[in-house]
């Protein structure tokens, strides 16, 4: 029987995309009705200006374009270089080409509105011709889909033209065509035809599905397969949902287009404003690592180490069934980007550059001179003290500040005079054979900071190569290397921050008239520290040869083999100066209590890695088996060496040898560790319908003792596509249905090395006979039997796509990380630390969604939008009966999520004596209205840290979404990214957040304090250094959810009638911005996507940029 979706349903589906895209058959109609009264060339009069009358062809051609509608054809080759000598300036049409036909040596034909010069051999005689079609014809008819149902919103266009329309809702069109006219039809997810009119007034036209899209194929590990037989949780991201960011870090761009994956941005400082990156939650608590494995062409390395502009891919691989295959290094996912490689063909170039210019999202804004010293007289006052400032300095303040004597810094201003310019350069370069093809990239990017001294500087060369030895014998050669340099001040740049943004009050000199520096807080200045406190260094070297081969020694099976070495130099250098500061009448204040000083460290890293793969792929009528089986092997060492001095006679000769031997100090270490591992995949599909795939990796480590080196780590999964059974052929709407389940186990073994080992620190002494002597002693117990963290994935899934122009994907998963590496507590008799045990557990429990609308409205626009959600709940499961462990902010507790803010509970502000008394007892002694009022949980009357501290709340983000729309509308293009966070919370203290923190200033939320006459304030009263209102508590944890523009840009491409008259194949340019706009309840001055911390951070930026790219 026929099992159809109610009529209606359909009906309204495709009315409403007819609704969304019937304006533009407005716009396109404008095009189809007028074509001009068609002449013959002898009836068509041409002026020119013809000079001395010689003049260059392609002169000639621009100068009949301009005044009349023809439009030339021709290969730019041909006319390069001709001209044609002219007697007069009047001619007709049929006159003046055939003087360039006899001149020029070409066959001219002209059909309507084109003329085409045709290159002529020697032997043949130049010919002018021309075709007329004049006559106009009106014709009908309907689109369908191969089922015979309606398709509203095809298109149909009169070929060489711009005259075209789209069908309506029940599929039928109109259009005034010439008879010998050509129509291209297309709708989005079939196959584009072209249908002859042949003078017929009515057309009926059947699309077929467009098969090409089933052929997708998907990068996995170790290989690809195609999308349709995809069984596992895997998000496949594309080059032009990556590089189209202007981000100076990679992890950035692939912030917001893979639903689970969340990449949140903790710093803006240049060179450390790249993503931390979390595939479907925090797996572990323990020592292990929480970063996933990044792959770049089968190699291990940072995702910050491959530019944008050289992606050709990135696969998301979240699930246990598609990582698996990785073992030991996937328990926190795995992102395998694919570089872009050159294609067969002549040289192409490409050009891709932008420069912009940074400002801070948000900054507190510190409240003026004045109000600091009346703000912190009142606090003295509500602490029972002796106001700090006297009544007749701050009156002689009001009358002459700011001044030397009496100065009103503003720290920032003075401070953030770096010019925050950033600019990149990409050049690439590929062409080929069949025999060989290369493509090369070279990549320059600089970004200046916003303080002086702050900045990063990155340049990078790639060079893939193809060599295809013969049929059966193929070579990959590939070389990247890398420089990068980022510097700051040796102050730190998040000291000067705290010191600016909270620590600093304006009332402190800051520059003197003279230049000289003020004392700044107690000789901390941030102006000063930013540019004279000397520079740190780091500059990182990087080097990858990746080695492959392919052999096809027989058919359906393949040998391939990899060598590819890392090589990474980082060298870092700091210098500290001295800085002297001076108050404001000149005399000196403070001489900077560090001596001069210079670090010189080196360390030096080199990974090796080797990797087998024997792959066998066949079909045997409906039924396709596939496998392969692999070895690989990768060793790490490492070493560093550093050297210290200080007290620096000259400052200027920052060289190790010129300071003083006096507490001179030298260090250095050395360490390696290495994987061996052995692993295969099965792949089985009958019809492509129904799917399995099972993985096995069995990985070595030489971070275990021996009893506990290997490990097993299977999967398996398995796939329906409901969509190609016969009872689905008749559904109407369905275009693909699938249905997905995973099990699989893996590991991690990012845990440090030697865990099973007792330390010995060789640096402990003992005194004998009075005298010192150098010995050793142990430090921590040893335990042969810790082994791998594992984590056990249970993932369930669907992919939809109907009405050809919507997809869902939706995925469940419940994930188990276990035996997770925790030092537990011994008694302290034991006299060491305790050893690493496989003790604890963790789930993470989620979903990931996401939904697709894409539209090809016509030839001249498209768009596509995509919505994803993603959720995880995280908690600790098991801590092998021990707990809990409480920090100064945090708790890691069984049944609460890993390190759950923990506190106490506020219950708004005293607001009377009689209230203060009436309540439990609270800390200091001086409970005052204005004051924080806490809950007494345990009733006991008084409020205490063990008793009525409660978990408060997280810093894990809930319900991350997002939203990315691109449109093309003839040659603009417009992309914009949303991202947001619909639960979380975020935790705030210190200075820039509690007015006069350990001595520092007041923010103008400040302002907005209790008193007696503003008891419905936002802010207790004031107080400093006071216990009481300094406790971790629910009245400082924030509301984290946000709302964020991260980008935003608009371009434009030149026409290719235009770049046909240039050198160039094209020509785009645009403007961007990012983290331009957000919303959210988050305090004032902080920034939402960092959440936890202080002043002292070096703020997120918000970026415009001016771009450009060029083909040619």
């Amino acid at each position: 029987m026929n099992v159809k979706l109610p009529k209606n349903v359909i009906r309204m589906s495709k009315l409403t995309l007819y609704v969304v895209i019937a304006c533009q058959s407005l716009l396109m109609s404008f095009a189809s009705g007028s074509m001009g009264q068609r002449k013959h060339l002898e009836e068509i009069p041409i002026e020119l200006e013809i000079g001395n009358g010689e003049m260059p062809l392609s002169k000639l051609i621009n100068q009949i374009e301009a005044n009349n509608e023809f439009q030339f054809a021709y290969a730019k080759s041909d006319i390069r270089g001709k001209s044609i000598t002219l007697s007069k300036s009047s001619y007709n049409m049929q006159e003046l080409l055939k003087e360039v036909s006899l001149q020029a040596r070409f066959s001219i034909r002209r059909v309507n509105e084109t003329i085409a010069l045709i290159t002529l051999k020697e032997d043949v005689t130049p010919t002018v011709t021309e075709e007329i079609n004049n006559l106009q014809q009106s014709i009908s008819g309907t689109i369908t889909d191969e089922n015979g149902e309606p398709l509203p919103g095809a298109t149909i266009q009169e070929k060489g033209t711009t005259n075209g329309t789209i069908t309506d809702v029940e599929g039928k069109f109109e259009l005034s065509v010439g008879s010998s006219a050509m129509l291209i039809i297309s709708f989005v997810g079939y196959e584009t035809i072209e249908v002859p009119v042949n003078n017929r007034s009515v057309i009926e036209v059947g699309l077929a599905s467009d098969v090409s899209a089933l052929q997708e194929v998907v990068v996995v590990g170790y290989g690809e397969t195609k999308k349709v037989n995809l069984t596992g949780a895997v998000e496949s991201v594309s080059a032009d949902q990556v590089n189209w960011k202007p981000v100076g870090q990679t992890s950035m761009a692939l912030q917001g287009v893979a639903p689970g994956v969340t990449i949140t941005q903790d710093s803006g400082q240049p060179g450390k404003d790249g993503g931390t990156i979390r595939i479907r939650g925090i797996g572990t608590l323990g020592t292990a690592g929480q970063d996933p494995l990044i792959l770049v062409d089968g190699v291990p390395t940072s995702m910050n180490n491959v530019d944008p502009n050289d992606i050709d891919n990135i696969s998301v691989l979240k699930d246990a069934a598609s990582a698996a295959i990785y073992g030991s290094r996937a328990a926190n996912g795995v992102i395998i980007i694919t570089t872009k490689r050159a294609k067969e063909g002549g040289i192409k170039v490409s050009y891709s550059g932008y420069i912009g210019k940074q400002t801070p999202t948000n900054l507190p804004t510190l409240v003026s001179g004045l109000d600091h010293m009346l703000l912190l007289n009142e606090a003295n006052v509500n602490m029972g003290q002796t106001p700090t400032f006297q009544q007749t300095y701050i009156d002689a303040y009001r009358q002459n500040a700011p001044s030397d004597l009496y100065p009103d810094t503003d720290w920032q201003d003075l401070t953030l005079t770096n010019n925050g310019l950033l600019q990149n350069h990409s050049v690439d370069i590929s062409g080929g054979t069949d025999a060989i093809k290369i493509r090369g990239s070279l990549i320059h990017f600089t970004q200046n900071g916003l303080i002086p001294n702050t900045g990063y500087i990155r340049n990078s060369l790639r060079i893939n190569t193809d060599i295809k030895a013969s049929d059966r014998l193929n070579f990959k050669f590939d070389v990247r290397g890398s420089d990068e340099l980022q510097y700051e001040p040796s102050a730190s740049v998040n000291n000067i921050f705290n010191l600016m943004n909270g620590r600093v009050p304006r009332n402190q000199e800051g520059v003197l008239s003279d230049g000289r520096y003020g004392q700044g807080w107690l000789g901390a200045n941030p102006i000063s520290f930013a540019n004279s406190s000397g520079k740190a260094k780091n500059r990182v070297n990087m080097a990858i040869i990746n080695m492959q081969g392919e052999w096809e020694p027989f058919d359906n099976l393949s040998v391939n083999f990899m060598y590819a070495p890392r090589f990474v130099f980082d060298n870092m250098e700091e210098f500290t100066r001295t800085i002297n500061t001076y108050y404001g009448d000149g005399t000196l204040a403070y001489v900077n209590p560090n001596r001069s000083s210079l670090i010189n460290r080196s360390d030096i890293t080199r990974t090796d890695n080797v990797r087998a793969l024997i792959n066998y792929s066949k079909q045997f009528e409906d039924h396709h088996l596939s496998g392969l089986i692999g070895y690989e092997q990768i060793e790490n060492s490492f070493r560093y060496f550093q050297g210290y001095r200080e007290n620096f006679p000259f400052e200027n000769y920052q060289q190790l040898s010129l300071g003083s031997e006096v507490n001179q100090q030298t260090d250095g270490s050395a360490n390696e560790f290495g994987l061996r591992s052995y692993f295969g995949r099965l792949m089985y599909n009958f019809k492509e319908k129904y799917l399995f795939e099972a993985n096995l990796r069995y990985d070595g480590s030489s971070r275990f003792a021996d009893d506990n080196k290997y490990g097993w780590f299977p999967s398996f999964s398995a796939g329906w596509n409901i969509s190609e059974e016969s009872f689905m052929q008749q559904v109407d709407g369905i275009d693909n249905l699938k249905l997905r389940a995973s099990w699989g186990t893996l590991g991690n073994q990012n845990i440090g090395n030697y865990p099973f080992a007792a330390s010995v620190d060789l640096t402990k002494g003992y005194i004998f006979n009075e005298a010192a002597v150098q010995g050793a002693a142990l430090t921590d117990l040893a335990n042969p039997y810790v082994s791998w963290e594992t984590t056990e994935m249970v993932n369930v899934g669907v992919d939809i796509t109907f009405l050809q122009q919507f997809s869902i994907a939706a995925d469940y998963y419940v994930k188990n990380t276990r035996d997770i590496l925790l030092q537990l507590p011994i008694p302290m008799t034991v006299g060491l630390e305790a050893p690493f045990q496989n003790a604890g557990v963790v789930r993470n429990a989620g979903f990931d969604l996401s939904l697709t609308h894409f539209n090809a409205v016509s030839s001249d626009f498209e768009y596509d939008v995509t919505i994803a959600l993603s959720d995880v709940k995280n908690e600790i499961v098991d801590l092998k009966e021990t707990g809990p462990y409480i920090a100064s902010r945090t708790i890691r507790q069984k049944g609460q999520p890993i390190d759950a803010l923990y506190g106490f509970e506020a219950a708004g502000l005293f607001q009377t004596e009689e209230e203060v008394l009436n309540h439990a007892t609270q800390f200091g002694g001086q409970v005052a209205p204005g004051d924080i009022k806490y809950v007494d949980q345990d009733g006991d009357g008084a409020i205490t840290a063990d008793g009525d501290r409660v978990v408060l709340g997280s810093t894990i983000p809930r319900y991350t979404y997002s939203l990315n729309i691109s449109a093309k509308y003839k040659g603009l293009d417009f992309g914009m990214f949303w991202q947001g966070v619909g639960k979380a919370n975020g935790y705030l203290d210190g200075s820039g957040v509690w007015a006069y923190y350990v001595g520092s200033t007041a923010v103008e939320r400040h302002l907005d304090r209790w008193t007696p006459e503003n008891t419905d304030a936002s802010y207790p009263r004031l107080t400093f250094n006071y216990p009481n209102n300094e406790q971790t508590s629910s009245y400082w944890m924030l509301n984290a959810a946000y709302l964020r523009l991260k980008n935003i840009q608009v371009g434009y491409s030149l026409p290719t009638g235009i770049m046909e008259k240039t050198f160039l194949d094209n020509l785009r340019v645009y403007v961007s911005g990012q983290n331009v706009l957000t919303i959210s309840d988050f305090l004032e001055g902080f920034d939402v996507e960092s959440p936890v911390g202080s002043a002292g951070f070096y703020p997120i930026v918000k970026t415009f940029t001016l771009g450009l790219t060029t083909k040619f």
